[in-house]
């Protein structure tokens, strides 16, 4: 910007003092813009790293398939997803909430992918059972979390292919959410323990369920049912469930995307304060 001369005192030296006050604020204003422009671009790139986190695609087979869908509030955010198939036999699926949001939240995400991919990566070496792969998860990041004063629901399934078993864990997560297709319906399985990050020295102990063809398990973390629009009413577990039952024949990957797309519609242009995220896995044969 160009700087006047001030050597006059007339209406000419004060627009002149005018003009250099402005002068000033715009450069003021560039260098916020400039730092902000740079935090801005430091913020997509924690969230490309956030999204390489998560599953590239869809898992589809003949005996399983298994999808996601995820939406921070914020550039970055505090919820976790993640699949994938353990051997031959078994698939993996997860999700996890951390509390808080923006950069803390996202750190304990990358903190919990970390060594949740560790740990199923030697998931023989706890017997494919989630409440042990917990305990010993949550004994290495417990200490962690509380330097930065967070904690993470998490809900973890196996699923044994051969004897159709759901070996699953909630850590402070909720209830299970089950679709039972013979009965058309959902069946709630309570599980309540501690969340993750509260205490290094937590047990968890898993629970498993029989699956038939056709069952499905949704997870998803509370911005999915906590979801509000203009109004403030809650899209609410009630709407999520009709939801499904409506789409019952749809695959995993479209079941995702009739609810990103319904929980868009309710939203509306109501600004949404928390993370949504979504998997569904289903049993084909």
């Amino acid at each position: 910007g160009h700087v006047i001369d001030l050597k006059r005192n007339d209406e000419l030296g004060y627009l002149a003092m005018a003009f250099n006050d402005m002068t000033a604020r715009i450069r003021e204003a560039q260098a916020v813009l400039v730092k902000q422009e740079k935090e801005d671009e430091q913020m997509r790139i924690a969230a490309d790293i956030q999204r390489s986190l998560f599953p590239d695609a869809p898992i589809s087979t003949p005996v399983y398939d298994v999808a996601s869908f995820t939406k921070p509030a914020r550039t970055i955010g505090g919820d976790y997803h993640f699949y994938r198939p353990l051997d031959g036999q078994k698939v993996c699926f997860l999700v996890a909430d951390v509390s808080g949001k923006g950069v803390p939240a996202a750190l304990v995400t990358f903190m919990i992918a970390t060594m949740m991919r560790n740990a199923l990566a030697n998931a023989e070496r706890y017997r494919y059972d989630t409440g042990a792969v917990l305990t010993e998860v949550n004994k290495i990041i417990a200490s962690e979390m509380l330097k930065y004063e967070r904690f993470a629901t998490m809900m973890i399934c196996f699923y044994d292919m051969p004897t159709r078993t759901l070996n699953f864990v909630s850590a402070g997560h909720g209830q299970l959410y089950i679709y039972r297709d013979t009965a058309g319906a959902f069946e709630l399985i309570e599980d309540m323990q501690v969340p993750v990050g509260i205490s290094d020295d937590s047990e968890y102990t898993s629970g498993n369920v029989t699956l038939g063809r056709n069952d499905a398990i949704v997870l998803f973390t509370d911005g999915v049912n906590e979801a509000y629009n203009v109004k403030k009413e809650e899209y609410g577990a009630e709407r999520l469930k009709s939801v499904f039952l409506a789409n019952r024949k749809a695959s995993s990957v479209e079941t995702c995307r009739i609810f990103a797309a319904d929980i868009a519609e309710f939203s509306g242009t109501a600004e949404q304060h928390d993370d949504i995220t979504m998997v569904v896995f289903r049993v084909r044969a």
